[in-house]
């Protein structure tokens, strides 16, 4: 999948030189495709919303990782799209600032066919990278790893197998 701003969010871009301080509000998945992304205002088709994990800065870039799973997805689809919503600051309006698109796709399943987990870890320049904001949602899921590294905790306290 190729990640570019919008058009939106390459003005974004200019006035976060300027000294604004990005806040990464939520990220999207879908299934559309578009032959003009950059015009994109919203992710058309939404298949749902993907779990924010954090924002780190290494080497001068904020890298955004986030996690798509299909735990309580009730139909498959296939994933070409996704949409990073942004804002300048607390309070200013959002925007889709950042699109990724994949026109082949990958099928996302439905959970009860079995669970998935997609980790990504996007590279986000700017001028002010170390000012970049995430809003982290309160409906958290845990990721395959966090799971298993609970598991080897509790095996270890246990002394169990």
């Amino acid at each position: 999948m190729k990640f570019k701003l919008t058009d939106l969010g390459k003005i974004m871009e200019a006035q976060l030189a300027a000294g604004s301080k990005p806040v990464i509000t939520r990220i999207e998945a879908s299934d559309a495709f578009s032959s003009n992304e950059g015009a994109l205002l919203s992710v058309q088709n939404k298949k749902q919303d993907l779990e924010i994990e954090e924002i780190a800065v290494i080497g001068g870039a904020s890298h955004l990782k986030f996690v798509l799973h299909n735990v309580g997805l009730a139909e498959e689809y296939l994933l070409r799209q996704i949409g990073i919503y942004a804002r300048q600051q607390e309070g200013a309006e959002e925007i889709l600032y950042i699109i990724g698109q994949d026109k082949a796709g990958e099928r996302v399943p439905a959970s009860s066919e079995k669970l998935v987990e997609y980790e990504y870890d996007l590279a986000i320049h700017t001028e002010n990278t170390y000012e970049a904001q995430v809003v982290v949602k309160s409906s958290y899921f845990a990721t395959k790893g966090e799971m298993e590294e609970l598991d080897r905790q509790k095996v270890s306290a246990s002394g169990g197998d």
